[in-house]
């Protein structure tokens, strides 16, 4: 195994020469480094925040497209930039949490066509979040100075005070018992019992690398506490003791992550994926993404998705995003060019219309913005034929409506953006 490696390492070596990589901020093109994903109804979706908007895509059919791209607004009608998101399964639904400065946006994404907010909050501390999380069914928000656990919700149940320069590198386990902050060239343990720090582990990062993005894997259930820095793959235990290592290129040691049946862990170095086995390390197969998905990329960020075909391990690949299977072969690829952008909005959804009952086959008006300039839109009333309508340079339409002959009651219309996919529903009584 020792000849075995050291060939490996010969290889990546030779290879990497060859490879012309681009790290995160020098690419020509938008960089993502980070994001999230789910399996949900039968489809993989990623989200990534890198753009500071929501961007959420889909795999079909060994494809990837992407299906919205949007900020939220505040009360004064100004986008914000969002600054991090996590993509979470309730009660048969898909959520997208999202962050930006001191709010917390919730959207129902269950159908990526019809995205709705359904709750935000806002902290009276002008305490801005960085990231944004979920451990057990409790979500954590990070700010360079607290961690906090809250509901579904979005009601604040715990707060940590931890410094940190890197929110991304600050993670919980499920147990509910540490968190890891991966800072400088210390793991720091923290003790959410004790709400102290219980100790600190060395690892090895370039001096111009150790505030990157580190994520860390921690099971504590087994004692097992797994990062990768510059040099090695490193296996702890919770007391700080090395049980396995894995040298790969010297090269930047990004995210950790195990597969969804434990026997396996994949890790980053920027020239791409490495799967070992999580018990010795031992290597199992491995990966260079630099060429794949071109332009140039520079695997960071890994998530791992469980799907009726196996594991789908994403990667946030610098100018592109990459789906693998669970034997590093590639699946699909959305490459980012410097012209892939939607319009963005303008202002908050809404609809108002000029009275809300009347009988049928009368005429009403309809007004409503919030969506991108020059857009088709679709009206949707009830059962009745569908209509369609343009929005102006600001995102916003006037149409008339003739009520449809159905039976009395409450109805919903429904107006939907063919381009941005968002949608916003008015309720009318029909006499």
């Amino acid at each position: 195994m020792k000849n075995i490696k050291r060939i490996l390492s010969i290889i990546f070596l030779t290879l990497a020469f060859l490879f012309i990589t681009i790290p995160a901020g020098n690419s020509k093109t938008r960089s993502y480094y980070s994001g999230d994903a789910a399996y949900y109804r039968g489809k993989v979706f990623i989200a990534s925040s890198n753009s500071d908007n929501l961007e959420l895509f889909t795999v079909t059919d060994k494809s990837m497209t992407r299906l919205m791209k949007f900020k939220p607004i505040d009360n004064n009608g100004q986008q914000l930039d969002v600054s991090a998101l996590k993509l979470n399964e309730e009660d048969g639904h898909l959520y997208a949490y999202l962050t930006a400065q001191y709010a917390i946006y919730k959207y129902d994404v269950s159908d990526p066509a019809y995205p709705s907010l359904k709750n935000e909050a806002k902290n009276n501390i002008w305490e801005w979040y960085n990231r944004i999380d979920t451990v057990g069914d409790k979500l954590v928000t990070i700010s360079n100075k607290n961690v906090k656990i809250l509901n579904y919700g979005l009601q604040n149940i715990d707060a940590y005070s931890l410094e940190n320069n890197n929110a991304y590198n600050v993670r919980l386990e499920d147990a509910n018992r540490y968190i890891f902050n991966n800072s400088g060239n210390y793991l720091q343990i923290y003790d959410r019992n004790t709400r102290a720090t219980a100790s600190s582990i060395p690892v090895n990062y370039h001096d111009s690398n150790t505030e990157g993005n580190h994520k860390v894997y921690a099971d504590v259930v087994k004692n097992e506490l797994f990062v990768v820095d510059d040099f090695f793959v490193k296996k702890f235990d919770l007391n700080g003791n090395l049980k396995a290592s894995f040298k790969h290129l010297d090269q930047p040691g990004y995210d950790v992550v195990p597969s969804t049946d434990g026997r396996f862990l994949y890790f980053s170095n920027g020239l791409g994926v490495v799967k070992l086995t999580r018990a010795d390390l031992k290597l199992s197969a491995y990966k260079f993404t630099s060429n794949l998905g071109a332009p140039a990329g520079w695997a960071m960020g890994l998530k791992i998705v469980s799907t009726a075909s196996g594991d789908n391990l994403i990667i946030f690949n610098n100018s592109n995003i990459l789906v693998l299977d669970d034997k590093l072969n590639k699946i699909t690829a959305y490459k980012i060019t410097a012209e892939d952008d939607f319009t963005e909005v303008k202002e908050n959804l809404f609809l108002n219309l000029d009275h809300n009952f009347g009988s049928a086959n009368s005429q009403i008006s309809l007004t409503g913005g919030g969506f991108f300039a020059q857009e088709k839109l679709t009206i949707e009333f009830a059962s009745a034929p569908r209509l369609e309508a343009l929005s102006d340079s600001h995102g916003r339409f006037t149409q008339t409506l003739t009520v449809p002959n159905l039976s009395p009651g409450q109805k919903d219309i429904k107006v939907i953006g063919q381009t941005s996919k968002l949608s916003y529903s008015i309720g009318f009584e029909i006499k």
